[in-house]
């Protein structure tokens, strides 16, 4: 009776292994045709096929340990790759010599499960199997995500493509963590990724050698693969559907750097299913093509009162204000000209609205910003402006936790739907500065003082210089650094007989003695050409401003008591006017009327970024009455051209230091091409330096904003 039943279950058991065989071989068979069917290679992609010898540089032996299924991409060599479709799914006859062996394997499987790894080499992290792929055929079949594996690295010989640029900064990561799971489409992601987890502070000493990342322990090694694996498949779930160009290791750094590893470590599934909930939507701002959208003036949107108002207008005679409004500053406003401005853009508000509104301010540093925000929104806050690029990331966050307060940055990182940022086009005003300094030196060479190699420089420093050269095609711009360490940027501008300056561009009122704006170094010379009791100036059109540039707008004749004689002083001939209060003004007045949304729903898959100028009279110029008749002329006309849009200070042709064509003739650069410049035209004398050459006060801003990630 016994001997019937096992015939009965052997009999059984055939049937169902035949029917799991011709299961696999269909999902073969299915992936075999679509690839035909798209012109593609319907097989295993064979490794053999896709290097030369002479493109490997070595080979590193790994070592045994599980490898994700999903990684191997195909086989090692040729031999038997007709006998799988792509998926490793079985493409021959059940009853082949290969079918039979298959199927004896998946019972081999069920009974005792795979006890002999494979052996696979690994290529630019990508597995291809040398022994086992009908073992990796019934564990992907059976659902299986990682298989035990001896793995032989094929180390690929340097080269200037992306593809090796990811690789060698996956090796170093690797190093580190010892993960294979994590794939990234970009250069330096794996650097940073390493940082958002384990920060490693990197030399002052430019010469010195980077620190290396000390190996991850196992408690790290597996709280990190945990916490990716439950948003791997969280994410993929719940974005599976909307083919976004990147991977999910990119989607996960992305959510690092927004909350934090040290936020998220330790949290159930659950709580970190919430978090990615939070900011599903920033995923699909990273994957678009164009991430962000430049607001460049005042939108009819933000201006359109919506039929139900978010928050109602202030009703006349009413007590309580509507909005209360913080700020977020880095220095106090007494001690820092960056602070300073954005104190006079509060102060306008307040102006401006009366009783519709209170305004207040905060001092703080980026450490302490998160605390300082949850601050201002205990204390009622319900808009909050941080004023510099340090308290980005801590913004971002506070800004996911808390979606009843809007909130914005300073700054030009624009990587995120849920925080918008405003700067303003500075370079505008660097243009026609350059102009007027082009116009007005005697020796040809025009000095500039810049701060921050960040996001933004390289373009002032730029515009300026091709202002020189559009009236002066002769003068070079001698370019240094106010921030380098042990540094003092006038020896070498006396060392290369510079007469004009372009320093910083307003003082804080700490600092009244220090020179600032566009200003003639040396002495002024008897024979003077100059119409020197020329009391015309050109003025500031923005009202809230103009008290400050009297300095530089007041005529000759009244600033002798500034200037004394004019002997070894500087002589104030134009200044930069960052305008604050104008944009500060808009963007609270589509708060009060309800119309704040307008622009996101405009833009439902691109960061915004308010990044006004002189069109909507955020940017002006001061100039001083000492300037010629004839160049105050010209600077109306380019100001006014400006101002309508008709000229573009980056329009073509233009050549960089390196004599390459950087702007074709009759193009111009677009908002995201100026921002993130890190060149710098032909006629400049001088380079942008490493964020490590820094004095050490100055670096930590530089690292917020710079236009190098390498050097973070």
């Amino acid at each position: 009776m016994g001997n019937a039943f096992s015939h009965i279950d052997r009999k059984e058991h055939m049937h169902m292994a035949i029917q799991d065989y011709q299961k696999a071989q269909k999902l073969g068979e299915k992936l075999y045709r679509q690839a035909l069917s798209h012109g593609e290679y319907p097989y295993l992609p064979v490794l053999e096929d896709l290097i030369r010898q002479n493109d490997i540089d070595g080979q590193l032996p790994m070592g045994q340990f599980e490898i994700p299924l999903s990684m191997i991409a195909g086989t090692a060599q040729k031999e038997r790759t007709s006998a799988f479709a792509a998926n490793f799914m079985p493409l021959l006859d059940y009853d082949s010599e290969f079918g039979a062996k298959w199927s004896a394997l998946y019972d081999s499987v069920h009974e005792v499960g795979i006890n002999v790894p494979i052996k696979v080499y690994e290529y630019m992290q990508r597995f291809y199997v040398i022994e086992g792929n009908k073992r990796v055929s019934v564990s992907r079949y059976n659902g299986a995500v990682a298989i035990e594996a001896n793995v032989m690295r094929i180390i690929p010989k340097q080269t200037d493509t992306i593809e090796y640029q990811i690789y060698a900064e996956f090796m170093e990561f690797y190093r580190v963590a010892g993960i294979y799971e994590i794939q990234m489409s970009q250069p330096g992601a794996f650097p940073r990724l390493i940082q958002a987890i384990t920060p490693t502070e990197q030399p002052d000493d430019p010469e010195e050698a980077p620190k290396q990342t000390p190996v991850w322990d196992e408690e790290l090694r597996r709280d990190v693969k945990f916490m990716y694996t439950v948003f791997e498949a969280y994410y993929v779930n719940k974005t599976g559907g909307l083919r976004l160009p990147i991977t999910v290791g990119d989607a996960f750094l992305h959510f690092l750097e927004i909350y934090g590893f040290d936020q998220l470590r330790g949290l159930t599934s659950v709580e970190l299913h919430r978090r990615i909930d939070r900011i599903r939507e920033e995923f699909r701002v990273l994957g678009s093509i164009n991430p962000t959208s430049h607001i460049l003036n005042p939108t009819e949107g933000s201006r359109k009162v919506p039929l139900t108002r978010k928050i109602p207008l202030p009703i006349p005679g009413a007590s309580r204000p509507v909005l209360h409004i913080a700020f977020l500053y880095p220095k106090d406003p007494k001690e820092s000209s960056w602070t300073y401005n954005h104190e006079l853009g509060r102060l306008y508000l307040e102006d401006c609205f009366g009783d519709a509104i209170t305004t207040m301010y905060y001092i703080c540093t980026a450490e302490e910003a998160e605390a300082t925000i949850a601050k201002a929104i205990e204390d009622g806050n319900k808009l909050i402006f941080t004023t510099s690029p340090v308290y980005h990331a801590c913004t971002m966050r506070m800004a996911v936790a808390h979606p009843e307060v809007i909130m914005l940055n300073c700054s030009m990182n624009t990587a995120y739907k849920q925080l918008r940022t405003y700067y303003l086009r500075i370079y505008e005003a660097k243009f026609i500065s350059g102009i007027i300094a082009g116009s007005m030196t005697e020796s040809e060479h025009v000095g500039y003082i810049a701060d921050y190699p960040v996001l933004g420089t390289p373009a002032s420093i730029g515009a300026f210089a091709l202002g020189v050269q559009l009236v002066n095609p002769r003068a070079k711009v001698f370019l240094d650094w106010s921030t380098l360490e042990n540094h003092d940027p006038m020896e070498f501008f006396r060392a290369n007989q510079v007469d004009l300056i372009s320093d910083r561009d307003i003082n804080a009122p700490v600092m009244e003695e220090a020179s600032w704006g566009l200003y003639k170094a040396a002495s002024m010379p008897d024979d003077e050409p100059w119409d020197v009791f020329n009391d015309s100036y050109t003025p500031i059109r923005s009202e809230e401003n103009r008290s400050i540039y009297k300095e530089i707008t007041t005529p000759i004749t009244e600033r002798a008591s500034l200037y004394g004689l004019y002997e070894n002083v500087p002589v104030p001939l134009a200044a930069p006017v960052w305008n604050w209060g104008s944009l500060y003004e808009d963007l609270v007045h589509s708060v009060l009327i309800g119309a704040w949304k307008n622009d996101g729903n405009e833009n439902e898959t691109q960061a915004l970024n308010y990044y006004w100028g002189m069109s909507s009279g955020a940017i002006d110029i001061a100039c001083s009455g000492r300037l010629p008749y004839g160049t105050q002329k010209l600077v109306r006309l380019v100001q006014d051209r400006i101002t309508a849009g008709k000229l573009e200070p980056f329009t073509g042709v233009i050549y960089g230091q390196d004599r390459t064509c950087k702007v074709e003739m009759g193009q111009s650069l677009t908002p995201d091409e100026i921002i993130a410049a890190d060149w710098l035209p032909y006629n400049v004398v001088g380079r942008l330096p490493e964020v490590s050459e820094l004095a050490p006060q100055f670096r930590e801003f530089a690292k917020w904003h710079t236009i190098r990630r390498s050097t973070v």
